[in-house]
């Protein structure tokens, strides 16, 4: 099976805060994986392909997040648990609308954890 994607994968915690665009509240989470085109990540609830949320990017060794919009691109139809026993639907992000300038960020700080592994 040919792998699709644009992208680089890395799997791991990068930390994110989300929250739906027009509502109140967020919440922060950490990725399964992330690529420069998009994110895996458990969500608590269920959320409408299609979705747009506003996203929060904290690289490891950043102080400093970055922000884009995301559109919820699939999500697992049955929960899992968590390593507390609590449950989550496993969801992908398709990064939207990033600036591009971090989005060369992410691209570099992907390779170079790829490249790290490898090593």
């Amino acid at each position: 099976m040919k792998n699709r994607r644009k992208y680089k994968r890395i799997r791991g915690g990068i930390k994110f805060i989300f929250k739906f665009l027009h509502k109140k509240g967020e919440e922060e989470l950490l990725s399964f994986d992330v690529s420069a085109g998009g994110v895996s990540v458990p969500l608590k609830e269920r959320i409408k392909v299609g979705t747009d949320l506003e996203l929060a990017l904290i690289l490891p060794g950043e102080s400093t997040p970055f922000c884009c919009i995301a559109k919820v691109a699939w999500q697992a139809d049955n929960p899992k648990k968590g390593e507390k026993g609590d449950p989550y639907f496993d969801t992908g992000l398709s990064f939207i609308r990033m600036n591009p300038n971090e989005r060369k960020q992410l691209i570099h700080y992907v390779y170079n954890s790829v490249k790290e592994k490898k090593g």
